[in-house]
């Protein structure tokens, strides 16, 4: 799982925009994007809470 996207709902959401804008730059260069720069192992059987914010989707 992509490490910007563990933690508080506000932590998440800046360290994603921070992420978001370096992909978009290195995309913008020559179409690519970048890995995720960590990675955290989740366990197998480990469950990994999501919550979706409607609008987050509108942003």
């Amino acid at each position: 799982m992509p490490s910007f996207l563990h933690g508080t709902r506000s932590t998440v959401h800046q360290k994603a925009r921070k992420e978001g804008e370096r992909c978009g730059e290195q995309y913008l260069k020559n179409g690519s994007f970048l890995p995720p720069r960590q990675m955290l192992e989740v366990p197998p059987g480990e469950v990994v809470l999501v919550e979706w914010d409607k609008q987050l989707q509108t942003q």
